[in-house]
């Protein structure tokens, strides 16, 4: 992981510390993170820190549902229905086994059906897509 791949407020793992979010990025080598139950921020080495796992738990985490049956495993609601008519959109995720790279992988479909095959393996690239998508924060949801 590289210090450019990451954004304020994406999720990764400290070995000691475990999940932690990123406050701050003060140089190319370091971050700044926080656990998200506690405002005390510390500053890391880039290398200290890793992706977490794109997984079902932090899919439904982030506000995803399971759905069966439909044109992703996956989906999370990007719009209301404003009411005039135009419905809900849904921002679909396809995650599965990948036999060529033997690798967890994820497809993304916007709401006008349009795929986007991704290398996307860790919670903080998932962020970034959707952040580069819809101009909007993925974040976690409350239980």
């Amino acid at each position: 992981m590289q210090v450019n791949e990451l954004r304020i407020g994406n999720f990764v793992w400290e070995n000691y510390g475990g999940i932690c979010i990123i406050r701050g990025i003060p140089s190319d080598q370091k971050v700044s993170v926080s656990k998200s139950s506690t405002p005390i921020i510390v500053d890391f080495k880039i290398g200290e820190l890793k992706g977490i796992p794109i997984s079902e738990e932090w899919l439904l985490h982030l506000g995803f549902e399971k759905v069966l049956g439909a044109q992703g495993d996956w989906k999370i609601k990007i719009q209301e229905d404003s009411g005039r008519g135009n419905g809900e959109f849904w921002l679909w995720v396809d995650f599965g086994y990948d036999n060529e790279t033997n690798e967890i992988g994820i497809q993304i479909v916007s709401p006008e059906s349009e795929w986007l095959n991704t290398n996307a393996k860790y919670v903080h690239q998932l962020q970034n897509l959707y952040f580069a998508i819809l101009c909007g924060e993925l974040v976690s949801k409350p239980k």
